[in-house]
């Protein structure tokens, strides 16, 4: 009655089922009524506007890419790429991949690899993540931190940045890492296929391929 305007900015695609005390025969109805009746409706990514459109029957959602600021003035250290140093930054929950990062690093060290990896984060799977690290011997190898806001910091000590996630609507923390000149290193969940070319800026490897 007002006609005020409102505006729906989706950064991700979450299954309601895995949001806790949400009842899944009622959230998919509710979000489509809330995307359909916004005056504008914008998506982080050619794929989360896919999904959207597909599944939840939204009209011609508006693609803005999410962004970070660069500084052009920014030179890496001298010793970056010689650096043995993998840092990921993703929230410790289950669709983050955090079990596809640990088994690769534990073939890493079978073959003998010297690398240390940091994972900033916290969530409801911590203590086990940290069991499962334990458990593959890899504890002095794999190190959890809490989050941290300069994460400029934690790029410019580090040759690669990791994304391991089942599904990711984006993907922040590659363009993040690669405005440190940081290499992008995700697996093909969405978001991240947009951002790296194979080979040519960053890798991609397939989902749950450890040995990848």
């Amino acid at each position: 009655e007002l006609n005020l305007p409102s505006i729906i900015w989706a950064h991700g695609v979450i299954d309601s089922s895995l949001i806790p005390h949400r009842d899944s025969q009622y959230a998919v109805p509710h979000d489509r009524f809330l995307i359909n009746a916004a005056s504008r409706f914008i998506v982080n990514s050619d794929w989360t506007k896919r999904y959207f459109t597909e599944v939840m029957n939204s009209e011609s959602p508006i693609l803005i890419p999410n962004w970070t600021q660069i500084d052009t003035a920014y030179v890496e250290k001298p010793n970056k790429y010689l650096s043995r140093r993998f840092v990921c930054l993703n929230s410790l929950e289950k669709n983050k991949g955090h079990n596809l990062l640990i088994n690769a690093a534990a073939e890493l060290k079978l073959m003998g690899k010297q690398f240390s990896i940091d994972l900033y984060g916290k969530g409801p799977l911590e203590s086990e993540i940290q069991e499962l690290i334990n458990s593959k011997g890899i504890d002095n190898e794999i190190k959890i931190y809490p989050s941290i806001k300069d994460v400029n910091q934690i790029y410019d000590n580090a040759i690669g940045v990791i994304n391991p996630s089942i599904i990711d609507s984006f993907g922040m923390t590659l363009i993040e890492g690669m405005a440190r000149k940081t290499v992008p290193i995700a697996t093909k969940s969405g978001g991240p296929q947009e951002i790296i070319q194979d080979g040519v800026n960053g890798f991609l490897i397939d989902r749950e391929d450890s040995q990848a």
